[in-house]
């Protein structure tokens, strides 16, 4: 119901929901009663849990742009943007989830590897070893770590190091984002974007894509000494 020229709640999402119907095939939205609702929804911690009406998924740049468009527009709306990994923040009336975005490609030639914002980094482990045998890149430590997350907040690996945090420059060298008014470009097309988007993500833009440069695989061992006393509870 409206009261006086204003749109309540339940009004603006039931709208966003009819415009999501328009734009994303149904396999793209998740409302509650849906089997898969929970599992999309779910945030990093139950105290966290804003009951949102509808999850949207989109798989193309162009409808995630429009998306991403029409929710910074709608000021009236609370949403929050999901990715891939340990959960999300929630909202109250949508989640935009980038778990569509699964694009991968492994250039020899330059020794990169560009990243759909979509994968935890043990869905890159087995593309790098599938895709680039003898490379590696510098990922997180624990393999269910979503791709974005990590790399916009620093991100600390096993290769730390030796080679520096995911974010570092030398490692994370561009990056896809859709800004609220609707563009997409690369970070490096603006000047300072690649270092506001890792510091105001969601305030800013939507990452959907990063360019991360690769290491030549190096193979080590480590050798250890245990405690006397541990050894002699072992015998």
């Amino acid at each position: 119901m409206a009261t006086n020229g204003h749109t309540t709640k339940s009004e603006s999402a039931s709208q966003a929901l009819e415009y999501f119907r328009k734009l994303l095939p149904p396999s793209e939205i998740f409302t509650k009663g849906q089997p898969e609702f929970k599992e999309q929804s779910q945030p990093w911690s139950n105290y966290a849990e804003l009951n949102p009406d509808v999850v949207v998924q989109p798989t193309t740049l162009e409808s995630m742009q429009k998306v991403v468009k029409y929710l910074y527009d709608s000021t009236d709306l609370d949403f929050a943007v999901r990715n891939t990994g340990t959960g999300s923040v929630s909202a109250h009336d949508v989640i935009l989830s980038t778990h569509g975005f699964k694009s991968f490609h492994f250039d020899k030639r330059t020794e990169t590897v560009t990243i759909g914002s979509g994968f935890d980094w043990g869905e890159i482990d087995i593309l790098m070893e599938k895709e680039a045998p003898g490379y590696a890149v510098v990922s997180a430590r624990c393999s269910w770590v979503g791709v974005t997350g990590s790399a916009l907040v620093g991100g600390l690996s096993w290769l730390s190091h030796e080679f520096g945090l995911i974010s570092d420059p030398q490692n994370l060298l561009d990056m896809q984002v859709i800004l609220g008014d609707g563009r997409i470009l690369w970070a490096s097309e603006e000047p300072d974007l690649m270092w506001v988007s890792s510091a105001y993500l969601h305030t800013v833009c939507l990452d959907l894509r990063f360019t991360v440069s690769d290491l030549e695989l190096i193979m080590f061992s480590l050798i250890t000494g245990a405690p006397r006393r541990w050894r002699e509870l072992r015998r």
